[in-house]
């Protein structure tokens, strides 16, 4: 077998360059194939436990995923889903975070003490009745670079109430619970 060094493959006539049938290309490293806007990889993280929340500042879920970048100037897309509730005389906000800096809410300080949408957790009649949180978003806002990036999701109670993720009831049967999974999917894409 010889080997074939080349920086730049061009028709010699036409616009298609062929692979036969029967014949495949082969590329030995994830992400060796570099497309504008297709998917280089794919990391996923899963929270199947249950976690209680009553903190009025920020903390982890236990939710997240890790990514090394192959390209320095991709675009990372999030995919997030969050079993949550909070506690009827109450609500919460859930936050993501880019290892330190919060990237949704985007507008962290509207409206007032509180966030809005999809990222507040809120039961106003049905104390503990689970909410599906989801989302998609894709961070065009990161530092250019191959360095491993953390997204992970962060969570905070309003008034003093509980927040509690996977699982929609305190009920002290075990029976009786709802249960849930969140997922975290984050893909790199090319530009």
């Amino acid at each position: 077998m010889s080997t074939l060094f080349v920086n730049t493959i061009n028709t010699a006539s036409g616009t298609d360059i062929t692979i036969p049938t029967g014949k495949k290309l082969v590329v030995a490293d994830e992400g060796g194939v570099i497309v504008p806007g297709t998917v280089i990889q794919v990391k996923s993280g899963v929270k199947r436990d249950t976690t209680a929340h009553t903190g009025a500042t920020y903390s982890d879920i236990g939710l997240s995923a890790t990514i090394t970048p192959k390209q320095s100037n991709s675009h990372i897309m999030i995919i997030g889903s969050i079993a949550a509730t909070s506690s009827q005389t109450s609500s919460a906000t859930i936050r993501l975070l880019r290892d330190s800096t919060q990237i949704l809410p985007d507008n962290p300080t509207s409206p007032g003490s509180r966030n809005i949408g999809m990222y507040d957790v809120y039961t106003p009649s049905n104390a503990y009745a689970i909410q599906s949180l989801s989302f998609n978003f894709v961070d065009e806002g990161r530092s250019a670079g191959t360095s491993a990036i953390t997204y992970k999701f962060q969570v905070k109670s309003h008034g003093g109430g509980l927040t509690v993720i996977n699982r929609s009831s305190t009920d002290t049967d075990a029976s009786n619970y709802i249960r849930s999974t969140s997922h975290i999917q984050i893909m790199e894409i090319a530009q």
